[in-house]
């Protein structure tokens, strides 16, 4: 697995050099996103962009089969992500 989310702390600022922030940090790794050429994503965003993005992710992964569609919207709904 070649991705991560990172809430705000103490840590991340040691480890990522940046400021106090009011989200989160993720990071997606070009194998895991898939987008030849697009390299790795890191971005800091708010928990409503966070959650828009899973979504985006976790369909793509039920439409490869990659995924138990079932699995994936008990998880999406324990964590109010729109499918």
């Amino acid at each position: 697995m070649d991705w991560g989310i990172h809430k705000w702390d103490e840590y991340a600022q040691e480890d990522y050099g940046v400021g106090r922030f009011d989200g989160y940090r993720y990071f997606v790794g070009e194998r895991e996103h898939g987008i030849r050429g697009r390299g790795d994503i890191e971005e800091f965003t708010s928990e409503d962009r966070l959650k828009e993005l899973l979504g985006t992710m976790l369909k793509a992964h039920i439409k490869e089969g990659a995924v138990n569609r079932d699995e994936a919207k008990r998880w999406a709904d324990k964590f109010s992500i729109v499918l």
